[in-house]
């Protein structure tokens, strides 16, 4: 499933947390800060997120019929974008470049998310919709 999907202009779909990732943008700051030259990690477009589109009712019609799977990941979306957001207001009170943060911030905030948001079922079988990487490469 994706959760608040956006859909860029290539024509790939994505949630707007892992576009985000891809075009190295915090979540709060949104698609429309990326890069003219980042890429679509699908098909390598260039400039595909300055005129990315909410897809606002495919979000609804997830939220009706995936309510325990939408509930999960709008709490690990909040978990991570007020993560991201104090990195971010933390560097700029230290006088820190905060657009130079993104690999930071990223792993901050996935490095704070609880167990019981990214495992809500506790046991085995439970997966996440994202790979969580380990290193920044």
């Amino acid at each position: 499933y994706v959760f608040n999907p956006y859909a860029l202009s290539c024509g790939h779909l994505f949630c707007k947390s892992c576009a985000c990732s891809s075009a190295s943008v915090l979540i709060f700051d949104g698609l429309r800060e990326a890069s003219p030259k980042s890429k679509c990690p699908t098909c390598r477009e260039v400039g595909v997120y300055s005129k990315a589109v909410h897809m606002l009712e495919l979000d609804m019609l997830l939220k009706r019929r995936c309510k325990d799977y939408w509930k999960e990941r709008l709490t690990a979306e909040r978990v991570e974008m007020l993560a991201q957001s104090k990195l971010h207001w933390t560097k700029i009170a230290y006088g820190l470049e905060p657009s130079s943060i993104f690999s930071q911030v990223y792993l901050h905030s996935i490095s704070t998310i609880p167990d019981f948001v990214l495992n809500p079922t506790g046991g085995e079988g439970a997966s996440s919709s994202h790979s969580v990487p380990l290193s920044s490469s």
